[in-house]
């Protein structure tokens, strides 16, 4: 009987439909129809493929080890990172890559690939970083790596514990800034739909949800809620 179900649904894969047409002698028309559907399915399929194979990431991602001192923090370069995480990604199917763009300050994204086609980015813009007695290169050069890390961290979802964000915070005082971007990122893992975004959600440290607050948790909630539970 469970044969007989699968074969049943199978039949109706549009890969298999498209088979049937062109036996049929189905005309062009409707056969573009089908192959349409076709291209939607497989689109549909690698999304879903996409977004477990995240979500099966994010559970084995290790707490990275932050082994480089700020001003009275600790962090985890991007070299790091990427070390700590390469093998969890591969054996998820998943890969990185960074793209820059320089027309407009420098903007900065990470996008992340699935084996099965279906890929995913995260975008921020910055301008050079001329603290210190950089010269224009480094100024620039410092800039990318810091947009590489925070978009790498904000497309996979994943925290670095005591992160050097969190230098930024002082008694109850936060930059602005690091407010802004604890929300960007939320708003980012809202289009995967509720359940990665509790994952997301669960992966900030104490400090960070207490910094965003249990109301606008809520509105996030709500807002992935629309994406789809399960997306």
């Amino acid at each position: 009987m469970a044969t007989e179900i699968i074969q049943a649904n199978t039949d109706f894969l549009p890969i298999n439909l498209i088979d049937k047409a062109i036996t049929k002698g189905t005309d062009i028309a409707s056969l573009e129809k089908l192959m349409d559907l076709q291209e939607r399915w497989e689109k549909s399929q690698a999304q879903k493929a996409f977004n477990h194979a995240l979500a099966k990431f994010q559970q084995q991602c290790p707490t990275l080890i932050k082994k480089k001192d700020g001003h009275h923090y600790k962090y985890t370069p991007l070299g790091d990172i990427i070390a700590q995480i390469k093998d969890v990604l591969f054996n998820n199917g998943l890969s990185i890559r960074f793209e820059q763009d320089h027309s407009n300050g420098i903007t900065v994204s990470c996008i992340v690939s699935h084996l099965d086609g279906h890929k995913e980015s995260t975008t921020m813009n910055a301008s050079p970083d001329k603290t210190g007695s950089k010269n224009d290169v480094q100024a620039i050069g410092s800039t990318v790596t810091y947009l590489q890390r925070y978009t790498l961290i904000g497309a996979l979802g994943i925290t670095t514990a005591d992160d050097d964000m969190d230098g930024r915070i002082n008694g109850n005082t936060v930059d602005p800034e690091y407010l802004n971007l604890l929300l960007s990122l939320c708003e980012q893992h809202i289009v995967n739909g509720l359940d990665l975004f509790r994952n997301f959600w669960k992966s900030l440290t104490k400090k960070q949800r207490d910094i965003i607050g249990t109301d606008k948790m809520n509105e996030f909630v709500n807002k992935a809620k629309e994406h789809g539970a399960t997306n």
